[in-house]
């Protein structure tokens, strides 16, 4: 089954982009390709189910992949067949907070 990638907001998804943007090289392609991989495939190997979920401005998140030093926060609707992008990090100590 293939999902469909949304964000929740228009903050969120200029948050996602301008990360990308930022980036550069094999980093960006990484990601991209783990982001785009979601579609096909919202857990896969190595996925984390948060526990308790981690909230984000008004939202709760329920998924994380690592990619690299990169977290990637993400929520599926399974009825809906989407997956709800909210935001990617670097690994540092602000990540969960």
């Amino acid at each position: 089954m293939i999902y469909k990638l949304i964000y929740p907001n228009q903050a969120c998804q200029r948050h996602v982009e301008g990360f990308l943007a930022d980036l550069q090289g094999k980093t960006k392609e990484d990601l991209c390709e783990a982001i785009f991989d979601l579609k096909s495939n919202p857990r896969p190997y190595g996925y984390i189910h948060l526990r308790p979920p981690i909230k984000m401005s008004a939202y709760v998140v329920n998924y994380r992949i690592v990619v690299g030093d990169f977290r990637v926060f993400y929520d599926i609707n399974d009825k809906s067949s989407r997956v709800i992008l909210y935001a990617i990090r670097r690994r540092n100590e602000k990540t969960y907070k």
